[in-house]
């Protein structure tokens, strides 16, 4: 279960790895919610600790380009920020609202 999640050294993380992601997709069966980035962001460790600690279930951050340094999509469990992402628009000012 340690494979399932990206920080699970410290247990408090709910950051997904592509194994947890796929266990509670397709063995699961769990819904989820993909939000894509019109543009992709550059990935900076400031903003994976916010979403670990702003995040109150599981999610899955969808990387790629040259090195997988941008964030293309975010995959979120919960209906409720889901929606709050979707409706804002903006990956930072989401963070800044939770």
């Amino acid at each position: 279960m340690k494979s399932w999640w990206h920080n699970a050294y410290n247990g408090a993380s709910l950051r997904l790895t592509v194994d947890g992601f796929l266990t509670l997709t397709d063995d699961v069966g769990l819904e989820y919610y993909t939000w894509r980035l019109e543009e992709p962001l550059r990935v900076t460790p400031n903003i994976l600790l916010r979403l670990d600690r702003k995040l109150e279930n599981p999610y899955y951050v969808r990387f790629g380009g040259k090195k997988e340094m941008f964030i293309h999509a975010l995959i979120l469990f919960a209906e409720k920020e889901a929606s709050f992402l979707t409706l804002i628009g903006d990956l930072n000012k989401f963070l800044e609202n939770l």
